[in-house]
């Protein structure tokens, strides 16, 4: 999305001004899982658009700089990047088997999947 076009280079910049490669990350992390749950609190309203609008935004913007900070920090540790590469790989399989074996039993609904979500 847009939001997280413009906002990665802010992100990196702010991450390399103050050194804060994990608190980024953490911050990242908490305020997109929170930004996520405009797709619950929309399910009771008669207009949800534009919350969901401004959730999606928000969870964009904030969800950019994850992967490259992390993935920076371990290039810049010397660690094996194809074995994080792997490990990711298997981590993403389960979690897509876990995602289909929970809608499978409870449904797809809005409110299972932004739970989902928040949890992977």
């Amino acid at each position: 999305m847009a939001t997280g076009v413009i906002a990665q280079p802010a992100w990196g910049l702010l991450t390399d001004y103050f050194r804060a490669e994990r608190t980024v990350i953490v911050v990242g992390e908490i305020t997109s899982a929170v930004a996520i749950l405009s797709y619950v609190v929309s399910g009771g309203l008669s207009e949800p658009f534009l919350l969901i609008a401004v959730g999606t935004a928000a969870y964009s913007a904030l969800r950019a700089p994850i992967a490259p900070i992390a993935t920076g920090m371990v290039l810049s540790r010397g660690i094996n990047y194809g074995s994080v590469l792997a490990f990711g790989s298997l981590a993403f399989a389960i979690g897509a088997s876990d995602s289909a074996l929970w809608s499978a039993i409870w449904g797809a609904s809005p409110s299972s999947i932004s739970t989902l979500s928040a949890w992977h």
